[in-house]
């Protein structure tokens, strides 16, 4: 996806390779565990359980398979965040604007975040009774400015499968493009930094672009006549 980072399509190609295999490994795992259940349990007049304590063949098979599986895990997981990182870091050294044109300013601070839109738009929270809310383009790219006030947090959009830290004294660029057709929820600091480090939540609400459009208008017009 140029122009901006498509981390929720390189994550979810990670997720759906782990989802299978961790959920391979269980099943086996307790069909081992019931086979030897079933198989070595005290029978009246039965043969006394086995008391041999190793299989070298099998032990030395399934050790080669978990490091097959883990060598796997490890090289899509290394090649999925190297992917994203190059998209990300292609964005750093433009200052300003995005390419098309949006940039917005992120500041985290215990326990809150502000949004800064072009114009003087400012969304920030107030508290848990009013999350701020994070209104973005469908399918266009849009960069962020990323700091924090004080302490290190996170900026966390779980459906958007992207995090990156919030550092105080350090701005960090990157594009992001958000999917009309995804419902982002439970967006959040993930970096535990405070008391009320649970409350430091935010909303994203995805508008079609011309929608978008006539929401900043109408809140950059609201800002000049503040």
């Amino acid at each position: 996806m140029s122009g901006g980072a498509d981390t929720r399509g390189a994550f979810s190609g990670l997720f759906d390779l782990y989802v299978p295999i961790a959920v391979g490994v269980f099943a086996l795992v307790v069909i081992a565990l019931a086979v030897i259940v079933l198989r070595d349990r005290a029978r009246p007049g039965g043969p006394p359980p086995s008391l041999r304590s190793s299989a070298a063949r099998f032990e030395i098979g399934y050790a080669v398979v978990l490091a097959l599986v883990a060598a796997l895990l490890v090289w899509r997981s290394f090649d999925s965040v190297h992917r994203v990182n190059q998209t990300v870091a292609r964005a750093a050294p433009a200052p300003r604007a995005g390419p098309a044109g949006l940039t917005i300013a992120v500041v985290g601070a215990k326990w809150n975040w502000r949004f800064t839109y072009p114009g003087g738009v400012v969304e920030q929270g107030e508290g848990p009774a009013r999350l701020p809310t994070l209104v973005v383009p469908a399918g266009q790219p849009v960069r962020f400015r990323l700091t924090s006030a004080d302490v290190v947090h996170a900026f966390w959009i779980p459906e958007a499968r992207f995090k990156y830290d919030a550092i105080p004294g350090r701005t960090n660029t990157f594009d992001l493009r958000f999917d009309p057709g995804v419902d982002y929820r439970d967006d959040r600091c993930s970096e535990f930094c405070g008391q009320y480090h649970e409350q430091m939540r935010f909303r994203v609400v995805v508008k079609a672009p011309a929608a978008f459009r006539a929401w900043l208008r109408a809140r950059q017009g609201e800002a000049a006549a503040a």
